[in-house]
């Protein structure tokens, strides 16, 4: 490893979620705690180097997630424990993962995308996540929060979609117990550090470019971070341009992007044909494709935890966009409800995303066969999340067992229904076995400022 290696020995430590990242010391101790998850063993972690590596030329640790399996991802205990009472009202979501969806036979492609864009290009999509660093970011014990979760997306982005996505991290402290220290700014964060040295571009936003409507949306809302972290992708136009997105790395495609809450998997490889084909279904009047929330057999686009952009029609659509909020805010949902109010009375300007791009973790496939789930491309944490009702999830524990907070119970329990009931928790173990393989790579991201 280079005449830097050293080996250190760092003591196993638990840390609450309720501390604030800025509480657990100075920049000088932030390399000697994180979080461990209580479903691993406990024991002395061995560090290496003080460096980080790059997850996307890691070849055994690409090998180990190949080698993982969803047909056989559930564990016996789904199988054989009786759970007739709470299964009894089970509203199973069943489908194929490849449903029938626009393709170019149906759609004048060529009239929105020129050459450039076309497949033989083998550009790169922007790929955006965001986040406010409050309290709501903050690691806990059991895996969740939302640095955690991008830090496992970016993890499996870089295993899956090193050759096709380039990943965009917007960081925000505005609302946050650090907003006016002047000696601590986003990009001090041990997530954009780690996040950076994982290939992302991570950019910083003091405030967001219509932050007076947003202030308005959020409403009596507890948490200054909601006035500006879930309204963060509103804004990609305006920091593309800030920050020359479309020109600052290689190769960039300059026209779409991609969108992810933070909570997501890229649990198959993307390749650039991938990406350009499902661009393809922006076209004719549409900008936007995003998909279904827990139906899955809907007809509407309801859930934006994953969203394809076109960005210059997005720009041209954007003021109607903002007076829309302006006048009916504030919405159930953030942007989401937003964005659902605004496409209900313009639905010809959104267009279905297809299931296997925002696969969720209590949905189950009909042919239950492997080559059936490498369809899939992302898993979205809708509902149920690490350490809120997931893991329950993936164990098939019984209710009287759950181990998440009690006011979650009754939102999540339709999910949870039908991910133990109908999936026998297949596809929450098979992420959980995502979290076990990559924690080791990814724990850096929950140290200390």
């Amino acid at each position: 490893m280079g005449s830097s290696t050293r080996r250190r020995f760092l003591p196993f430590i638990v840390l609450f979620s309720g501390l604030s990242l800025a509480s657990l010391g100075s920049k000088s101790s932030w390399k000697e705690s994180y979080f461990a998850y209580p479903y691993r063993s406990l024991r002395t972690v061995v560090v290496e180097d003080d460096s980080i590596r790059d997850i996307a030329t890691d070849w055994n640790l690409r090998q180990a997630f190949a080698n993982l399996s969803y047909t056989s991802a559930h564990p016996e205990s789904c199988q054989q424990r009786k759970l007739e009472r709470f299964c009894r009202r089970a509203r199973c979501q069943r489908a194929t993962a490849r449903e029938a969806s626009p393709h170019d036979a149906q759609l004048p492609f060529n009239a929105t995308i020129t050459k450039q864009h076309d497949n033989t290009n083998n550009c790169k999509t922007l790929w955006f996540a965001g986040m406010s660093l409050g309290p709501n970011s903050q690691c806990t014990s059991e895996g969740g929060g939302y640095q955690r979760e991008y830090a496992m997306a970016l993890a499996s982005a870089r295993l899956h979609a090193a050759d096709s996505l380039q990943p965009v991290l917007i960081l925000t402290t505005r609302g946050t117990t650090t907003t006016n220290n002047p000696n601590i700014s986003a990009l001090d964060y041990p997530i954009a550090r780690w996040a950076q040295s994982q290939g992302a571009i991570v950019v910083t936003v003091n405030e967001l470019s219509f932050q007076s409507v947003a202030n308005q949306l959020a409403g009596d809302l507890v948490g200054k971070e909601h006035t500006i972290g879930p309204y963060l992708r509103m804004d990609i136009p305006r920091i593309i341009r800030q920050y020359d997105l479309f020109r600052r790395a290689n190769n960039i495609c300059p026209r779409h992007v991609l969108y992810t809450d933070s909570d997501v998997l890229f649990v198959n490889p993307i390749s650039v044909e991938d990406m350009h084909a499902v661009k393809r279904l922006v076209a004719n009047e549409a900008h936007v494709t995003y998909g279904l929330e827990f139906g899955i057999q809907g007809d509407v686009p309801i859930n934006t935890g994953v969203f394809v952009v076109d960005v210059p029609r997005w720009e041209q659509e954007w003021n109607s966009l903002l007076a829309f909020a302006t006048s009916n805010g504030p919405f159930v949902a953030f942007d989401q409800g937003w964005l659902n109010a605004y496409y209900k009375n313009h639905p010809e300007k959104v267009v279905m995303l297809p299931r296997r791009w925002n696969w969720k973790t209590y949905w189950d496939l009909e042919e239950q066969e492997e080559s059936s789930w490498t369809d899939i491309k992302i898993v979205h944490f809708h509902g149920p999340k690490p350490g809120l009702g997931l893991w329950d999830m993936a164990t098939c524990a019984s209710p009287t067992n759950w181990t998440f907070r009690e006011d979650f119970v009754k939102a999540y329990m339709p999910h949870l229904q039908a991910g133990v009931c109908c999936n026998q928790g297949k596809v929450a173990h098979y992420a959980q076995q995502i979290y076990n393989l990559l924690e080791p790579v990814t724990r850096d991201v929950c140290l200390s400022v």
